[in-house]
């Protein structure tokens, strides 16, 4: 990979690296295993460092994921709860960004994004459509673990002499960046009963499904009607696991 703290860029007086958060780009799923960076100092890399037009296409590059955290949405009570995706077409149940920061850095990217590395790759295509929305089901003292690699995404605008020929049309996109050393924030968003599958109004088989050894299964039932966040912070990288848990227990 990259030296990213070298070369002509633009920086700041902050860490190097800059943070740049379920989907991975195939590139990334494609490494296998997931390339633990080792921190470093000196100043941090801002987007749209100087030294024209291939300098800044280099600074474009997505990051290899940083050490990665496991997020444990937990349920202590008594009945089981029900957990959304954090966006429409987005099969990812929790989102993480920098805490109390107004960064736009983020995890996950919204449906069908492409990085500026994927544009400069010549990927763009998107989906006709996107699967059905589902919810997660966690039974009582049943936990879904949910794995964050180490990333998030980081809006950034990208230089036409960037981009292949007869590719996608478009100035901006996100690039994958792993967090500098600091806190950052967990949510997920829990239902205690979803409408669709109330007994009198709804279909309750909406809600019916077989739960793993973990104690989680997925329902054909959808909407966030009564959903309430649920958010924890937590200090990167020395974490490796945050526990959500449920906000209906008894």
């Amino acid at each position: 990979m990259r030296d990213l703290c070298a070369g002509p860029i633009e920086v700041t007086d902050a860490a190097c690296c800059y943070p740049s958060a379920m989907f991975i780009p195939t590139r990334v799923l494609a490494l296998g295993v997931l390339v633990w960076m080792t921190a470093c100092s000196g100043p941090r890399i801002v987007a749209g460092g100087s030294g024209g037009d291939g300098g800044r296409c280099a600074d474009l590059e997505d990051e290899d994921p940083g050490p990665a955290v496991t997020v444990r949405l937990v349920n202590p009570g008594d009945r089981p709860v029900y957990v959304t995706t954090v966006a429409s077409c987005v099969d990812a149940r929790v989102e993480v960004k920098a805490a109390g920061a107004s960064s736009d850095a983020r995890w996950p990217a919204d449906s069908c994004t492409s990085t500026c590395s994927d544009l400069m790759a010549g990927e763009c295509a998107c989906p006709l459509g996107c699967a059905a929305s589902s919810l997660l089901r966690i039974d009582p003292g049943g936990v879904f673990e949910a794995p964050w690699p180490g990333l998030l995404y980081l809006p950034d605008e990208i230089p036409e002499a960037c981009l292949p020929q007869d590719t996608c049309n478009t100035a901006r996109c996100p690039v994958l960046r792993v967090p500098s050393a600091g806190m950052l924030e967990v949510s997920a968003s829990f239902i205690a009963e979803p409408g669709a599958c109330d007994p009198i109004t709804g279909d309750p088989r909406l809600c019916a499904c077989t739960p793993n050894q973990a104690g989680w299964c997925l329902v054909q039932a959808d909407g966030v009607d009564g959903a309430e966040v649920v958010t924890a912070t937590f200090p990167y990288p020395e974490s490796s696991q945050v526990d959500l848990p449920s906000p209906f227990a008894p």
